[in-house]
């Protein structure tokens, strides 16, 4: 066969093949015709008919609460910012009123200060509207430990007035400078310089209270001279806990030592009793080792505001009633 018969069978039948296939590809153009024409009644449909005018409806308000939110959004924005202005001009405005009133309260110091240097010259009227100013201090908000510890330095400067009523004044306001401000080395002094106040005023007639350590060396807080030349040694303690034995040791130690003369020249210098004073209740052992020494050695608990009496008890139960008439005076020294 040659290669022009081969081309013509070829031919031939490519021909009766598409002759097959032609009534379905007629059948498919029919079906596509009759497909678009539909899908073209339904877009013409849904374009002009309520399904697109519901659809641009919903675009509209999403357009609309888009700008709403942007618009709550930037209220928002501003009024923050219009807080955030208010409560930093609160913040300046109070900060200013703090530093007034503090340099008010310091240039108020100061001058109290100054009365306090030159209080010997001045009356006892004077002196006490000096302490009361400086009290108000002390009772102005909530001190700094430094503002605590300035009034307090100050009001130590009026603990050589002679007039009773300036001390008691003087021992009341360091009394009500509020304890959490006080650190420990101050809170003692309080405390000790409260006690002298009152072992000065329940001293009974005759006896001498000296402060021991200050003029005489000895271990103990004061020294108790009675009329008849007995010495008491007399020992404040502040405590946060119990007042365990080895405080009470350490006292019996001292018992017997021997010191200078003190005022009346028949006394020996001999320490023969103590009396232990503290805001705490002694440990059982403590308690116990006091109790082998019932003559030479008395506890008194007492805080700042009980009623002396106590403390008074405890100094006639170590000397005896021979010489107390009931009377109490300030000879102390």
């Amino acid at each position: 066969m040659t290669a022009e018969q081969v081309v013509g069978f070829l031919a031939a039948a490519l021909a009766w093949q598409w002759s097959q296939h032609l009534p379905l590809l007629v059948r498919l153009v029919e079906v596509g015709d009759h497909v678009f024409f539909h899908l073209g009644n339904f877009a013409h449909d849904f374009l002009t008919g309520p399904p697109m005018a519901g659809l641009f409806a919903v675009g509209a308000a999403l357009i609309a609460l888009h700008g709403i939110n942007q618009q709550v959004s930037e209220t928002r924005a501003a009024n923050q910012l219009n807080q955030d202005a208010n409560r930093s001009a609160d913040r300046a405005n109070s900060e200013t009123a703090r530093k007034n009133t503090e340099d008010q309260w310091w240039s108020t110091l100061r001058w109290a200060y100054s009365e306090a240097k030159e209080f010997r010259t001045k009356q006892s009227g004077e002196i006490l509207a000096v302490v009361s100013i400086l009290r108000s201090l002390s009772e102005q908000g909530s001190l700094s430990e430094l503002q605590a510890d300035t009034v307090r330095e100050v009001l130590g400067m009026f603990s050589e007035a002679k007039d009773p009523v300036v001390k008691d004044a003087v021992e009341d306001s360091l009394a009500a400078i509020p304890a959490p401000l006080l650190g420990p080395a101050a809170e003692y002094a309080v405390y000790e310089r409260s006690v002298d106040h009152v072992l000065r005023s329940v001293v009974p007639e005759g006896a001498h209270i000296h402060e021991s350590r200050s003029n005489y060396g000895q271990r103990f807080d004061w020294i108790l001279e009675t009329q008849d030349g007995q010495l008491i040694g007399i020992e404040a303690k502040l405590r946060s806990r119990l007042i365990d034995r080895r405080v009470v040791e350490q006292i019996l130690g001292e018992l017997g030592s021997v010191g200078p003369r003190l005022l009346s020249s028949h006394s020996s210098g001999e320490v023969s009793r103590a009396l232990l004073i503290g805001n705490q209740d002694l440990s059982a052992s403590a308690k116990q080792a006091i109790a082998r020494y019932p003559d030479s050695f008395t506890y008194t608990m007492w805080n700042i505001g009980d009623d002396p009496i106590d403390i008074r008890n405890a100094i006639v139960r170590l000397i005896g009633e021979q010489g107390l008439d009931g009377s109490v005076g300030g000879h102390g020294i």
